[in-house]
């Protein structure tokens, strides 16, 4: 009778080991699933949407600060841009060459990627900074290729503040992302061997 209730009661154990290591590895691979698919959420905000508008937000600032040089700067002889015409010919040259591209770009991102913005609202910058374009871009339109004079709507200034929402944002998903990668380290699983680690200077 004592063997039949060892065996017995040594197969119940091994049963129970068995039903206690399936639950704890399905566990395990749910988890792993799930940083999985929170890294590949991350790394979309940081290729697609983030990374991007902090460069071209960052290339806007540079043009500025380099029209603002070309039209202010004064040469040894205290002498600067020296007519309206020119000053308004640099001016269009920028907004032709440089302004409008970027900003069409950054209109291009938050018209089809604003879904991957962090948290649940947009940022009050991203709509001054669409009003501030796209208000820009028509009345300038409007004038140029048309002749119709708008100077009675003011225009809205750039929204400096867009440069930090954009940089706090970056930074949150990259701290969000780094801790996911270590995560998963931590987790093991087939993606320890593969893991890409993201830094500012990988996004476009």
């Amino acid at each position: 009778m004592l063997p039949l209730y060892v065996g017995f009661l040594a197969a119940f154990i091994t049963a129970l080991g068995w039903v206690i290591t399936n639950y704890l590895t399905k566990k395990k691979e749910d988890r792993v699933r799930q940083l999985e698919g929170t890294k590949k959420h991350l790394e979309r905000q940081i290729e697609e949407f983030y990374g991007p508008l902090f460069n071209l937000v960052h290339q806007i600032v540079v043009c500025n600060h380099v029209q603002h040089e070309i039209l202010y700067s004064k040469d040894s002889k205290g002498n600067s841009i020296k007519s309206a015409s020119d000053a308004d010919e640099v001016r269009q040259f920028f907004q032709e060459n440089y302004f409008i591209p970027l900003h069409d770009e950054m209109i291009r991102i938050l018209k089809t990627k604003l879904y991957l913005v962090e948290g649940a609202e947009m940022p009050d910058s991203f709509y001054k900074y669409l009003r501030h374009s796209i208000q820009e871009q028509v009345q300038g339109t409007l004038w140029r290729k048309h002749g119709v004079d708008t100077s009675h709507v003011a225009g809205l200034p750039y929204p400096n503040e867009i440069y930090q929402d954009v940089k706090s944002g970056l930074d949150r998903t990259m701290i969000k992302y780094e801790q996911c990668i270590n995560n998963l380290k931590v987790e093991g699983g087939k993606s320890e061997i593969k893991l890409k680690k993201l830094s500012p200077a990988d996004v476009k």
